[in-house]
């Protein structure tokens, strides 16, 4: 079900407390690209954000989609742990559209990299245009995790790492990420940009059930982050977006 974020000019997927499922801009809207070009601890992550957009009318509600890498991979409890001092800082920015949160998500593990901590590593956030062009949008990070409980019993092919078990978790990921774009009233023809995330050799199992399947989205290739999922046992991470404006934010 798509919900209104009215403040923020944007509608999103209901996802889980945490986060949305994904976010697409208003008519006379668009979303806008922001990546950190240095490391910065997620909470301090949001200050910066909260700067960047002070100069937006509607501030700190445009903010639409994060990215953030974590330190570690992190039992199912952990990242419960993680995702409710995480809503802490989303109700004390005031960012609950209608008592749920607004707010698409990815949240991966760079594989041998030394952050001790988890940090911001983009953002998205909407911002007027004069005329109304594409739908942009940002469809949120999901893993091989079937339906809307944390719970590591749900994960598809657990602890099967074959290339039979891996096609099956990127078939699922794959069909995740189809539905979403689905709900947002979007197709894999609009997406600009896909973003795979894993450490396992999956090369050939994404030519055969991905490549094709995106069919005008592989124009813009697959943008594959050796890094991990951030629960144990999830070896497969996908997310996608229709963005058509990136800026860098040095400090």
């Amino acid at each position: 079900m798509l919900h209104h974020n009215t403040e923020g000019h944007f509608r999103f997927l209901q996802g889980i407390e945490p986060y949305s499922c994904g976010v697409i801009a208003d008519e006379n809207y668009e979303l806008v690209r922001v990546t950190m070009l240095r490391n910065t601890q997620w909470e301090d992550g949001f200050n910066k954000i909260y700067q960047h957009l002070s100069n937006q009318p509607h501030h700190m509600r445009a903010l639409a989609s994060i990215e953030l890498r974590s330190p570690k991979v992190r039992t199912m409890q952990e990242f419960v742990d993680f995702n409710s001092q995480y809503m802490n800082v989303i109700n004390k920015f005031g960012l609950l559209a209608n008592d749920l949160n607004p707010i698409a998500r990815t949240n991966v593990v760079p594989d041998q990299c030394e952050i001790t901590e988890t940090t911001v590593h983009a953002f998205s956030y909407t911002r007027r245009r004069e005329n109304n062009g594409p739908k942009s949008f940002v469809v949120a990070g999901s893993g091989e995790l079937r339906g809307s409980d944390l719970d590591s019993m749900n994960i598809v092919r657990r602890h099967d790492t074959s290339q039979e078990g891996l096609k099956e978790k990127v078939v699922f990921v794959r069909d995740v990420m189809s539905d979403r774009l689905s709900g947002l009233g979007v197709s894999w023809s609009d997406v600009t940009s896909i973003s795979i995330y894993t450490v396992q050799p999956v090369n050939s199992i994404l030519n055969e059930s991905l490549r094709h399947f995106i069919r005008d989205a592989d124009r813009f290739g697959l943008q594959v982050f050796f890094t991990r999922p951030p629960v144990f046992d999830i070896e497969f991470e996908m997310d996608a977006r229709g963005v058509y404006f990136e800026e860098l934010l040095s400090s």
